[in-house]
């Protein structure tokens, strides 16, 4: 049985894929972010996935997986590899884009762990550095992160990258006010150290 292939940069859902990846204003809109990878993709948690895009020649080598998506419900689309390229944000695409629903968590839920470890984190710009300090967390036993809200984008499609799946399992929360931010957690018992 074939399957619809989609083999037009010009196409609506190619677009507004491409618009995704790109622009966080469209991304904070629509409340959602992009994963790519197989990796990413399995890891995401299914409740949230709005939508996956597969190349070609991902699907190739891979042919079970698409009956695996369509059976759960989760709309899916087969790209050329060619349109797949001109969306992916890498330089050697993976052959798999998912659509996400944001999760971000609020101070309350991080506070709830018993014994919290919490990792403040103010003015980080790389997007590398972020998700290198959300695996470090994770692995360091942190129960959550606080970001002010001058932080790199949690959401841009390197950092999603560069967390490795611990932005689906580490809650963080980006606060207007950094030093509130701050005063609450001491409020709660937390010891500070910078």
């Amino acid at each position: 049985m074939s399957r619809p292939v989609i083999t037009s940069t010009a196409n609506g859902k190619v677009k507004r894929l491409v618009n995704l990846v790109k622009k966080r204003k469209i991304r904070d809109q629509e409340g959602i972010f992009v994963t790519e990878g197989p990796r990413m993709f399995e890891e995401a948690p299914r409740e949230r996935v709005r939508e996956v895009y597969f190349s070609e020649s991902f699907l190739a080598k891979a042919p079970e997986i698409w009956e695996k998506v369509k059976s759960s419900g989760i709309p899916a689309e087969i790209l050329s590899d060619h349109v797949f390229s001109h969306v992916s944000d890498t330089q050697t695409p993976q052959g798999v884009l998912a659509v996400v629903d944001r999760k971000e968590a609020v101070l309350e839920q991080i506070l709830s762990e018993t014994d919290p470890l919490l990792l403040v984190l103010d003015g980080l710009q790389d997007p590398g550095n972020l998700g290198t300090i959300f695996r470090s967390a994770e692995a360091a036993g942190a129960t959550g992160i606080l970001l002010g809200r001058e932080c790199v984008d949690i959401y841009n499609p390197k950092v999603i990258r560069s967390t490795m799946g611990a932005v689906f399992r580490l809650p963080f929360l980006y606060v207007e006010d950094l030093t509130a931010g701050i005063e609450e957690l001491k409020k709660n018992g937390l010891r500070i150290y910078a």
